[in-house]
């Protein structure tokens, strides 16, 4: 479950800016052409995150999954951070570091967790990566139900809950960050042997 969390982020990373488009479409005033435009930017930052924290990740974990894992939930909170503010560069750039931070999630947990299970329980462990991917795009769709309709454009300038969507991460860092340093307070067991 632990190592899922980051999963679950990663998942949130993926869809967590599809609900909130018609807010942050409303609250900038954009139009047709800038909505498209600007909510991809935001969509794609998110993604290409994902895709270059994955590439890299291996160079992250070589010191220590766990490590590995407390410091990116550490960076992906200060990432989420930069998405509270109506600023288009901050929202950017705080989707592609969240995105980044979940792309190292991404190569560190199932590579802990193949270090930890035994090799009997690995196809009962296998599917965890997915079923908790799965997971949190299911939690940004569920948390999309708290915004206003999407014709409803006065509610939407004057909403505020597209700020919780973009920060449900922040419970996810808080318990990966709080179980890795009281519950689980080594490595795996094979990276630890090593």
């Amino acid at each position: 479950f632990v190592i899922g969390l980051g999963n679950i982020q990663t998942g949130f990373a993926i869809s967590g800016n599809n609900q909130t488009a018609p807010v942050i479409k409303a609250k900038f005033g954009w139009d047709k052409e800038e909505d498209t435009l600007y909510n991809t930017l935001i969509s794609s930052a998110a993604i290409f995150g994902i895709v270059t924290g994955s590439l890299v990740g291996g160079k992250f974990i070589q010191r220590g999954r766990r490590l590995a894992i407390i410091i990116f939930n550490v960076f992906a909170a200060i990432s989420v951070s930069l998405t509270m503010f109506l600023n288009l560069p901050m929202i950017i750039i705080g989707r592609y570091l969240f995105g980044f931070c979940c792309g190292v999630f991404s190569v560190a947990g199932p590579k802990m967790l193949d270090e930890t299970v035994p090799i009997q329980l690995n196809s009962s462990f296998g599917t965890a990566t997915n079923t908790f991917l799965s997971a949190g795009i299911m939690v940004a769709l569920l948390l999309g139900a708290g915004l206003p309709d999407d014709d409803d454009i006065e509610a939407q300038k004057e909403d505020g809950f597209w700020r919780v969507l973009y920060g449900f991460p922040y419970l996810c860092q808080a318990l990966s960050i709080l179980m890795f340093m009281t519950c689980f307070r080594e490595d795996s067991i094979t990276y630890s042997i090593s």
